[in-house]
């Protein structure tokens, strides 16, 4: 059985929060100003304290939807980001819509401060890099269109950003195209620090989104981003339209292990409306303390975007046995400690020869026992004097939550002492973010005439890729 307890607020007809209880369990949803049901991201951390809807404290009425994430808070594929488990980590919703066309939206944010510690003040650079977002709209399905898109999260058609070396909450854009990945210069801050925590912001957006659109972004009333032509990429993939989808909440991403604080924020007034003065829109905006016609440049200080290109992409020659990227020599690169593994050093040679390359993810419940060994996919490889080059490359699998053909192709690779030794930024199950890893094998032959190395996805080391070199007979 299902019960709910309705909070009404002081605009009843404008936004409700809930409480429910399905099989025993506290559920806390919050339902916004034109929008359908607003949901828990799969990755949430999920702590008691992550989302709530909070009856003491709210911009509009008698309530609103409180997040709280503390230091290491993570769940699933986030713990495996960054230089160690709780670097990454989220407590945050999504709303399940495609966005077309031209639309308003608002919302408001408080955000406390006043626990945003850090164990070692000394760490300038970690503190400094230390981002904590609130607030994006982000295109789905970007990856499967524009693969290359991975590596930087995906489409980030707008997201808010605190860093310290920001000074303040910034705004940036990010679209991909065809060959690259362009990205508004990232200190663009739209509400400086002195002001920016401890007291409520108003945000408007007014968009168009499409090829040939605009974006204006009002913050308390005051118009602080403007742009138009390119908005947004916009698409179908599998028979379906895809535009951007709103979020809301707390994400953290490269957190130095000196932060042990929490960051909470507060948000209120969740709306879209197709036009400004829609009842329910217009009606919020006046108890905001705005109009659609008040609206406008207040300090003559509008920011129009610098875009940046900063992924040069070559899918055309990926498969070419001539281009000078499927050739690495690994030579002169001792970043691998090899006394590490002198327990399987063989005392045979890696012998030349051309190979099928056979890509393997395992991963390990906490006991160590196998849970999955899951076959990805192969290419084929000469290997000449100590040197490999890619002569086929698989593509295939190179989706989401595979190992992408263009990070494969640049692995470093030598044989020496008895050991095969791998380093290379391996896209595996990341969602977009790369990561150094060491892949290690013995120089001894199986039964088969294969060679096998292996090496840790994550920092636990329960997740495995291991590459099989099966010999191709000619």
């Amino acid at each position: 059985m299902k019960f709910i307890i309705t909070l009404l607020l002081f605009i009843p007809s404008l936004s409700w929060g809930a409480v429910s209880f399905k099989k025993g369990e506290r559920v806390d949803s919050y339902k916004g100003i034109g929008w359908p049901t607003i949901e828990k991201h799969d990755l949430d951390a999920g702590k008691e304290w992550s989302q709530s809807i909070d009856t003491e404290f709210s911009r509009l009425g008698k309530s609103s939807h409180k997040f709280e994430f503390r230091a290491l808070d993570c769940k699933g594929y986030d713990c495996s980001r960054g230089d160690f488990k709780g670097s990454f980590g989220r407590t945050e919703t999504y709303i399940s819509t495609k966005e077309q066309g031209e639309n308003w939206y608002a919302w408001s944010f408080y955000i406390d401060d006043s626990e945003l510690t850090y164990s070692s003040e000394s760490d300038d650079e970690g503190i400094n890099n230390h981002s904590v977002q609130f607030g994006q709209m982000k295109l789905n399905k970007e990856n499967e269109v524009f693969p290359h898109c991975r590596k930087y999260g995906g489409e980030n058609v707008f997201i808010f950003q605190y860093k310290k070396k920001f000074k303040g909450l910034a705004f940036s854009r990010q679209h991909c195209t065809k060959k690259t990945v362009v990205e508004t210069h990232e200190t663009a801050t739209v509400i400086p620090e002195n002001i920016l925590f401890n007291q409520w912001h108003d945000v408007i957006i007014h968009a168009h989104w499409g090829n040939e659109g605009f974006l204006k972004l009002y913050i308390n009333g005051d118009l602080k981003y403007f742009e138009e032509g390119f908005i947004t990429n916009q698409y179908s993939y599998k028979g379906k339209s895809y535009g951007p989808s709103f979020r809301y909440g707390i994400y953290q991403n490269n957190a130095p292990k000196s932060f042990n604080g929490k960051v909470t924020a507060w948000y209120d007034g969740i709306a879209r409306a197709k036009k400004c003065t829609d009842k329910n829109f217009s009606e919020l905006l006046i108890h905001l303390g705005y109009s659609c016609n008040s609206l406008s440049d207040k300090d003559n200080q509008v920011i129009k975007p610098n875009f940046i290109e900063y992924l040069e992409y070559d899918d055309d020659n990926s498969d070419d046995p001539n281009d000078e990227n499927n050739e690495t020599n690994f030579n002169n690169d001792d970043s691998i400690d090899k006394s590490k593994y002198t327990s399987i050093a063989s005392d045979e040679n890696f012998e030349d020869g051309d190979y099928e390359l056979m890509w393997f993810w395992k991963i390990f419940d906490e006991e160590g026992k196998l849970e999955q060994d899951l076959y990805l996919g192969s290419d084929q490889a000469n290997i000449k004097n100590g040197i490999l080059t890619f002569t086929k490359l698989d593509k295939s699998f190179e989706m989401e939550d595979k190992i992408q053909s263009k990070n494969r192709k640049k692995i470093n690779f030598k044989t020496e002492d008895g050991l095969i030794l791998i380093s290379a930024n391996l896209d595996l199950a990341s969602d977009g973010e790369t990561a150094s890893m060491v892949i290690v094998g013995s120089a001894s032959k199986d039964t088969l005439g294969s060679y096998y190395a292996e090496g840790p996805w994550d920092d636990e080391g329960k997740e495995i890729i291991g590459i099989k070199f099966k010999p191709i007979s000619k």
